[in-house]
């Protein structure tokens, strides 16, 4: 059975047109139930499930991710692509195995999949702490099921003193604690103990760390990027090039997968997926849909999109409060 492609972004197209020239060879990289990873050159890209007809940037389906395209299949599973196995253009689209996915000419929506810090409501200390103080408040409710990883970190990190940031029991294991113990040191080193070359060593060091096909603390660096490219000040400045010194020298030296190292480099160059404006700008606002937002952001991955947003955080309340 073939199944339409209804909405992509310029990244997937492109790949897809360097397949039909012969310019490059597509293989899969890697198979899950409702993605499938795509590599090119030195590039992945996802294919996604999606089981509605049409699909816009505001449906909770919609993740906005780098190199994304949306079919109209439920589970990848079905027709088992498998890693190492070549893709090949077809007229209108792309054949994995013997499924055929095309492009619907009349449902093909080309979205860029990125959002640059522009255009954003100015924030102050006050509305930012009322943001912060909203997310907070919810935090352990939305990330009670997803163990471990940066919201527990959060929860120990910033709970101290913090006016009842109750968070949850869990006993950790080693790569928990692990993480924790590095991603503490990156906060501290933010907050002016120490220089920007402590701090990109730390960073660098920390990359990789957490478990996941993009590992927490990766996720937790986009979510402080974010943060740190939503405010103007110099104080952030230099901080913020000492973090995205560390990720790059870390992702050059293949510290962590490489989708997520694809990932991390996008938010490097301050590309950043669409569907994370949505906290950018409820934490900029006071916390104005705070509930909502996080609520679609913790269905992104297992634990990621609450990694991500605790990274956010985490530049807001360093910046804002410290």
């Amino acid at each position: 059975m073939d199944h339409a492609i209804f909405l992509c972004d310029q990244r997937f197209c492109q790949m897809v047109e360097s397949l039909r020239q012969r310019r490059e060879k597509v293989w899969v990289h890697s198979v899950f139930e409702r993605a499938v990873n795509l590599e090119a050159g030195e590039h992945l890209y996802t294919l996604l499930a999606a089981e509605i007809e049409t699909l816009l940037p505001e449906d909770k389906e919609y993740l906005g991710v780098p190199g994304s395209a949306y079919a109209d299949i439920k589970s990848f599973r079905a027709i088992k692509p498998a890693s190492g196995e070549a893709v090949f253009w077809r007229e209108h689209g792309i054949q994995i195995g013997e499924t055929c996915f095309f492009f619907s000419e009349s449902g093909v929506f080309f979205l860029d999949a990125f959002f640059q810090i522009k255009g954003l409501p100015k924030g102050n200390c006050a509305g930012i702490g009322k943001g912060l103080i909203r997310f907070e408040a919810f935090l352990p409710e939305i990330a009670k099921d997803k163990g471990g990883g940066a919201g527990l970190f959060y929860m120990d990190y910033f709970g101290k003193g913090n006016g009842g940031m109750d968070g949850f029991c869990l006993q950790k294991d080693f790569l928990q604690a692990g993480l924790e113990k590095r991603l503490a040191r990156v906060c501290d080193l933010i907050k002016g103990k120490g220089s920007d070359k402590e701090l990109k060593k730390a960073v660098a060091d920390t990359v990789g760390a957490g478990i996941g096909l993009t590992p927490s603390a990766d996720d937790f660096f986009c979510g402080m990027l974010i943060g740190m490219n939503c405010m103007g000040r110099k104080d952030v400045k230099s901080r913020k090039e000492a973090v995205e010194a560390g990720i790059r020298e870390a992702v050059k030296q293949n510290r962590t997968t490489r989708v997520s190292g694809e990932m991390l480099s996008f938010h490097v160059r301050q590309l950043f997926p669409r569907i994370y404006i949505k906290l950018a700008e409820s934490f900029m606002t006071g916390g104005e849909n705070m509930e909502q937002v996080m609520e679609r952001i913790s269905r992104v991955g297992h634990s990621s999109g609450v990694d991500m947003a605790c990274g956010m955080a985490a530049a807001f309340r360093i910046f804002n409060v410290f």
